[in-house]
């Protein structure tokens, strides 16, 4: 896949995903229904959900972002998957 359609598919996911989450909000708020104070939700729980369309959207969004940054997030997702890793065995 080119650098050009990875890009174009990054900006129709970012769309479709900006419908969801206004979708979801429409639903959820009068519902009252909110992650606020979970302590062990989908953002900081071990919940691997991904669906490859969506890692194309990650990496979109790191390689979009200054090296110093890019590397920061990398590093500290390093250091997440050893302390799973530890935390599993």
């Amino acid at each position: 896949m080119t650098a050009a359609r990875r890009r174009a598919m990054a900006k129709r996911l970012s769309a479709l995903y900006r419908r969801m989450d206004e979708a979801y909000d429409t639903v959820a708020a009068p519902l009252g229904f909110t992650c606020d104070g979970c302590a062990v939700n989908c953002c900081t729980s071990h919940f691997q959900h991904h669906t490859r369309a969506e890692w194309l959207y990650l990496f979109e969004g790191l390689h979009a972002l200054p090296a110093a940054r890019r590397d920061d997030y990398l590093d500290r997702a390093a250091r997440a998957v050893e302390a799973s890793r530890e935390a599993l065995s």
